[in-house]
C-alpha cells in the first residue's frame, strides 16, 4: 500500500515514517505547511492520509476526489463547515474519518454505550487527558463519547505534560462507581489504527468509514 502523508513533519508524521516499509506500508510522498503543497499535485498512490492542521483538509479533499482515491483524515478540531466538507467528499470517495484511530478507544465508545444501557440511572462523567498544549479542549474523543451516551453526561479536560490520551468514562449509582478507561501508551496506537483504516477503505466504495466499522467487521 502507497501512502501520500499529510503532515508528514509532524508529531504523527514522524510516527508514520517509523512504521514505513512494515507490513507492505510505504509512503511514496509527503507533504505539510513546511514543505509546501507539492506533493497534492502528482503521486502514484493508492490513499492519502492526513494528520495535520484542520486548515489542510480542504486540500487533501479536492485532491483526493480528483484523483478518485481514498482518504484517511486523522486531524481534528474541524468547524463545523470543514466537516460538512468531509461529508460531502465521502459521496464520491471512500473517506475515513474519526477523532481517535485507536481499536482500543472505538472499543472502549462501545462498551460505554451499552453500560450506558445497562445502568440508565448512572450519573456518567468524561474525563479526558491529553498533552499540555492540545488546541482542543474538549477533544474529538471525548465529545463522540457524549454523543453516544448522551447530553447529561459532563466532560472533563485535563491537559497534562507530554500525555498520549487518556480517557475515563465513570458511571456513578447512589452505592457503587463503574469506571471504563482506555490509555493510549504510544502515539503508535494512532499510526497503526490509520494505517488499518487505510487498508480497510482501499477496496470500498464512496462512504464514510469509522473505526466502528473496523471494530464491528473484524
Amino acid at each position: 500500500m502507497r501512502a501520500l502523508i499529510v503532515g508528514i513533519s509532524g508529531v504523527m508524521g514522524r510516527v508514520m515514517q517509523r512504521l514505513a516499509g512494515q507490513n507492505d506500508f510505504y509512503i511514496v510522498a509527503g507533504c505539510d505547511s513546511k514543505t509546501g503543497k507539492s506533493a497534492l499535485r502528482q503521486v502514484d498512490c493508492d490513499v492519502v492520509i492526513e494528520f495535520a492542521a484542520p486548515g489542510a483538509t480542504h486540500d487533501t479533499l479536492v485532491y483526493a476526489v480528483k484523483n478518485r482515491i481514498p482518504a484517511v483524515i486523522a486531524t481534528t478540531g474541524h468547524s463545523q463547515s470543514r466537516t460538512e466538507e468531509i461529508y460531502a467528499a465521502a459521496k464520491e470517495i471512500p473517506v475515513f474519518f474519526d477523532s481517535n484511530f485507536s481499536l482500543g478507544a472505538a472499543a472502549l465508545a462501545a462498551a460505554a454505550k451499552t453500560v450506558k444501557k445497562l445502568l440508565p440511572s448512572a450519573d456518567v462523567a468524561i474525563v479526558e487527558t491529553h498533552r499540555a498544549g492540545k488546541k482542543d479542549a474538549p477533544g474529538g474523543t471525548a465529545k463522540k463519547l457524549k454523543a453516544f451516551l448522551g447530553n447529561n453526561a459532563d466532560i472533563f479536560s485535563v491537559r497534562l505534560g507530554d500525555e498520549r490520551g487518556r480517557h475515563d468514562v465513570i458511571f456513578s449509582l447512589p452505592d457503587q462507581t463503574l469506571v471504563l478507561t482506555h490509555k493510549a501508551l504510544s502515539r503508535e496506537a494512532f499510526a497503526r489504527g490509520a494505517i488499518t483504516a487505510a487498508r480497510y477503505v482501499l477496496d470500498k466504495g464512496a462512504g464514510l468509514y469509522t473505526m466502528e466499522n473496523i471494530l464491528y467487521d473484524a
